[in-house]
């Protein structure tokens, strides 16, 4: 059985016995758009009408139904000579993603991940190992260079607050262990997902000044005020509040 592995955080990718072939679907928009629909409805089937009006919006002069016909037959070929036959299904007025074909999809073991942790009380290693993969799960936010930016942008929003709500969980189970060093990897890992974050930040800042780093929390409560001054236009009030009683 093959091994099938699909991101859709970052760019589309997708990976067949460890074989990248996403370059044989980005040669076309309009089958890139259609694959990532299939893929995050992967239990939902899709009717022909609602995949015309995501894919080709109000264009009158397609014939939405023939097209969408041959855009899914021209889209099968190329999983097929890639090694992903029958990915692919026709139902009753629409298509889906093949729900029987075994593949991991990153965005779905995060929510699991998410799911799991949710209620979590201590770090036990299991517990840790589920935070650990889904920092190296969540890369960048979701489908960065989808045509589909308006049914694409609501989902990457929800995908990008479930991660960092979970990172804030890990830290503060890391804090009330007084693993500091943790806390401080942790943030810096989370900060290149969103520099802007506050809460992370002001964790960072904290978990520095409590492993005796004063000079680096200085460094980066002006290198967070700054970046939020020229990006925002503002000095988060917080943070300032922070620098001025924790820093001096």
């Amino acid at each position: 059985m093959k091994s099938v592995e699909i991101n859709v955080f970052g760019e589309l990718r997708i990976l067949v016995d460890d074989v990248d072939i996403s370059q044989t679907i980005w040669a076309s928009k309009k089958k890139t758009a259609l694959l990532e629909i299939l893929i995050l409805n992967r239990q939902r089937p899709m009717s022909v009408a609602r995949l015309a009006e995501m894919i080709w919006g109000e264009d009158e002069d397609i014939n939405a139904e023939n097209a969408l016909k041959t855009l899914v037959s021209r889209l099968r070929k190329d999983l097929e000579e890639s090694g992903l036959a029958g990915a692919i299904v026709t139902i009753p007025g629409g298509y889906m993603w093949n729900p029987d074909l075994p593949a991991t999809i990153d965005v779905f073991r995060m929510e699991e991940l998410c799911n799991n942790l949710s209620d979590v009380k201590s770090l036990d290693p299991d517990v840790r190992d589920q935070f650990e993969e889904l920092l190296r799960i969540y890369t960048d936010d979701l489908l960065t260079n989808s045509n589909l930016s308006k049914w694409i942008t609501p989902k990457s929003v929800y995908y990008h607050d479930l991660y960092l709500k979970t990172v804030y969980q890990y830290i503060d189970l890391l804090n009330k262990e007084e693993e500091y060093g943790e806390v401080i990897r942790v943030c810096k890992i989370a900060l290149d997902i969103d520099a802007f974050d506050s809460v992370l930040n002001l964790e960072l800042m904290s978990a520095l000044l409590n492993t005796g780093k004063s000079k680096e929390a200085m460094e980066q409560y002006q290198n967070t005020t700054n970046l939020q001054y020229t990006h925002l236009g503002l000095k988060p009030s917080e943070i300032h509040t922070f620098g001025v009683e924790a820093l001096g």
